[in-house]
C-alpha cells in the first residue's frame, strides 16, 4: 500500500476518535443538564389548586348553550383542560382530544376551559380544530377558580370534586398520564405532570 493511503487511514482514524470523543462528552453534558433541571412537576406545583383541594361545585353554560355540572357527579372523574385558541400547542392537542372523546369517554368527562380571549374566538378555535362536539366553556367564575393561566392545563376531579391530578398537556400520553392509564398503541405513560410523585 503506498504512503498516500497510508496516510489517508490514519487520518480517518483519527477524525474517527475526535467524533466519539466529542459524542461521549455531548452525552456527559445532557446528563449533567437533566439533573440540573428541575422535573415539570415542580415548576408548575403551584398552578391550580392543590391535589387534595376541593374545587367549589357549580354550574356552566358550555359554547353550544348546554349546562355542564361541574364536577360531573356521574363519572367517575372529571378532567378540566384549560386551554387558549392563541396556543398553538392546544391547536396541536386537538385531535387527541376527539379521539380521547370518541374511545375513551368512560375514563372520565372531559370539559374544555377557554383561559383567554372572547367567546367569539374560543367558538372559532372550536370550530377550527373540530372540537364543537366536546364540552367547551368560557365561565370567568370557572376560570377565577381554577387560577391557571397556561395552556394546555389539565386539573382532574372526582365526582364530589377533590383533585386527584394535574399537570400540562402536550400530547395524549399526558392526558392519559394523569389518569393513571396507558394510551393505546404506546409505551406505558411516564408522565410527570402529577403534584403528587408519578403540563410549557
Amino acid at each position: 500500500m503506498s504512503t498516500p493511503w497510508i496516510a489517508s487511514y490514519l487520518a480517518l482514524w483519527v477524525v474517527v476518535f475526535i467524533l466519539i470523543t466529542i459524542t461521549l462528552a455531548l452525552a456527559r453534558q445532557v446528563g449533567f443538564l437533566f439533573a440540573r433541571v428541575p422535573d415539570r412537576s415542580s415548576r408548575f406545583s403551584a398552578v391550580g389548586p392543590a391535589v387534595g383541594a376541593r374545587i367549589q361545585k357549580t354550574r356552566v353554560t358550555d359554547l353550544r348553550g348546554r349546562e355542564i355540572r361541574v364536577p360531573d357527579a356521574q363519572a367517575a372523574r372529571t378532567i378540566l383542560l384549560c386551554i387558549s385558541p392563541f396556543c398553538n400547542t392546544c391547536g396541536e392537542l386537538a385531535p387527541a382530544l376527539v379521539e380521547f372523546c370518541k374511545n375513551e369517554s368512560h375514563r372520565g368527562t372531559l370539559l374544555l376551559v377557554g383561559i383567554f380571549g372572547s367567546e367569539e374566538k374560543n367558538r372559532g378555535f372550536a370550530t377550527q380544530h373540530g372540537l364543537t362536539d366536546i364540552p367547551y366553556t368560557v365561565s370567568n367564575p370557572l376560570i377565577k377558580a381554577l387560577d391557571v393561566r397556561i395552556g394546555p392545563f389539565a386539573i382532574v376531579v372526582d365526582r364530589v370534586g377533590t383533585v386527584l391530578a394535574k399537570g400540562v398537556v402536550n400530547h395524549k400520553e399526558h392526558i392519559y398520564g394523569l389518569l393513571g392509564v396507558e394510551a393505546r398503541g404506546t409505551a406505558p405513560a411516564t408522565s410527570q405532570l402529577h403534584d403528587a410523585p408519578p403540563t410549557l
